[in-house]
């Protein structure tokens, strides 16, 4: 007698739609590369000694004291021991045209702590010198991870929200908008999680543009504050990412 399996014809449809889906999911992300509000791209795959190629193609370059090149999250990367290890960018980079940016990376952060040690500032301080910006994992007073940043006449929003793990690879959106209102103009993605985040202080309506200022990786000014762990993926976008966008390119990567 013969026997015959049969296979509910919805059962078949269901996996080829399936299948389908995951191919566009996989293939039809953008190249954030070529957007023209990228300002600059840093994928760390070239070792250079002591520079780190702007790979958006633009002159953007980055200067590396110390951080040691090897595998970062997607190729390579830079690893910081947290005692005299910084990337910065010191002839400027001009954002003087835009009030709105997104910054995103890959970081491992080898161990949260409060000691106010820095991943990123914008000016040799943001206390003292305006417009600025921070990313700071380890803020001492707070306890927990804090962003900020301030306007020409030295207003500030600053925010925190709770550390993920140390010692693993996280990746990070912050987008930095002075036309939303008071306290709400910062929103933070980890691992393209949107983060409840709280007012440190007291929250200020921000105004003006961005300015054309120094940036710092992993320290303050490139002489106190150092942070440990390891970077990659870097880049800086003039306007809004969505979350969408930055599902995106946590999935996908920096094209």
């Amino acid at each position: 007698m013969r026997r015959y399996i049969i296979v509910p014809l919805l059962l078949i449809f269901s996996f080829i739609s399936f299948s389908f889906a995951n191919t566009s999911l996989r293939t039809n992300y953008v190249d954030y590369t070529k957007d023209a509000n990228c300002v600059g791209v840093w994928r760390f795959n070239q070792d250079l000694s002591d520079t780190a190629l702007d790979t958006q193609g633009g002159d953007k370059h980055l200067a590396v004291d110390g951080a040691t090149y090897g595998a970062g999250k997607e190729g390579n990367g830079y690893s910081f021991d947290g005692t005299n290890d910084d990337l910065s960018r010191v002839s400027t980079i001009d954002l003087t045209g835009t009030s709105v940016i997104t910054v995103v990376f890959w970081l491992y952060w080898d161990s949260f702590a409060d000691d106010d040690d820095m991943c990123m500032e914008v000016t040799v301080n943001t206390n003292n010198q305006f417009p600025g910006m921070l990313i700071l994992p380890n803020e001492s007073a707070t306890s927990a991870f804090v962003c900020g940043m301030s306007d020409s006449a030295g207003v500030y929003e600053n925010q925190k929200f709770t550390r993920p793990s140390g010692a693993a690879w996280h990746h990070y959106a912050f987008v930095f908008d002075k036309t939303l209102g008071v306290g709400n103009q910062i929103i933070v993605y980890v691992d393209s999680v949107s983060q409840a985040l709280t007012v440190v202080g007291t929250a200020f309506e921000l105004s003006g543009n961005f300015g054309n200022k120094d940036w710092y990786f992993m320290s303050r000014a490139g002489t106190s504050l150092f942070g440990d762990g390891d970077l990659d993926e870097v880049a800086i976008f003039s306007d809004k990412l969505t979350q969408a966008e930055v599902t995106d390119i946590y999935l996908h990567g920096l094209k």
